[in-house]
């Protein structure tokens, strides 16, 4: 039997052990390494500094520029990923300087929760790479949030809300659904990698008091993928590496399969 206790003490003081914090003489600025990797395979990092004297959170303008070498332009003015990116870092409370620099200010007390929030909105924007002119029309929360309004008498949903984890870290959860089999609580993510699932087990095994207390852990943790491809081995890969620990994915594209899993009533 899984012991979720155990599993989220070991992942956290992983987590714990494998920040790094660095003292950058020349600035005066902190360097901050995190133990995850971006789309390209590298390490995801930035700098806490002081701007005009107020403290931030700054990526130096690498998480733009990386995605640009490698074909990604997401910048360009007036194009849907440029909205795109616009939304997201505007949701997470950053700007986007004119050098393209993601700057989130900050504040003493909450640093541990903004270096979570950065690490999470580099993670989305790298997400970006999986775009294809298909699908980036729009941002697939804003998508799946049309699609459950327009057809709200089959599902009973409840609007996004955060939990506070064991580590003191919020976790947004993008949906709440009442269905035949219970409360789901759902996240939505673009492309099923292993990052998405790094994430969703951080969320399930930081929440897990909270759920007890609250839900006696009878509710579901469900990801809400726009298109799951299963022909690929590390796709199948992912879901098994889920289902271990009973996180179910749903994919956006077959709409049967959502009602099936997400609905109070078909």
């Amino acid at each position: 039997m899984l012991e979720a206790d155990k599993i989220a003490t070991e992942y956290f003081e992983w987590v714990k052990s494998n920040y790094n914090f660095l003292q950058l003489e020349n600035s005066g600025s902190i360097d901050v390494q995190t133990p995850f990797i971006d789309s390209f395979g590298d390490s995801i990092s930035f700098i806490v500094k002081l701007i005009d004297g107020k403290l931030v959170l700054s990526d130096e303008g690498f998480t733009i520029w990386n995605l640009e070498v490698n074909g990604n332009t997401v910048t360009r003015k007036n194009t849907h990923k440029r909205k795109i990116l616009n939304t997201l870092i505007r949701l997470d409370n950053a700007e986007l300087t004119a050098k393209n620099e993601i700057v989130k200010p900050i504040h003493k007390k909450n640093i541990g929760q903004a270096v979570h929030d950065m690490t999470q909105l580099i993670f989305k924007i790298n997400d970006m790479t999986m775009l294809s002119s298909k699908n980036v029309k729009s941002i697939f929360y804003d998508e799946a949030l049309e699609y459950f309004n327009e057809n709200s008498k089959f599902y009973q949903k409840i609007p996004s809300f955060s939990i506070t984890g064991k580590s003191q870290l919020d976790h947004k959860i993008d949906f709440g659904f009442f269905t035949k089999e219970g409360i789901k609580l759902v996240k939505v993510h673009n492309t099923l990698t292993r990052t998405t699932v790094e994430n969703a087990l951080v969320t399930l095994l930081d929440t897990a008091e909270y759920r007890q207390k609250n839900y006696q852990e009878n509710e579901k943790l469900c990801l809400l993928i726009n298109g799951v491809d299963k022909s690929k081995s590390t796709t199948n890969n992912n879901i098994d590496s889920l289902a271990e620990y009973n996180i179910d994915i749903i994919d956006f594209t077959n709409k049967n399969e959502v009602k099936q899993k997400l609905a109070i009533s078909v």
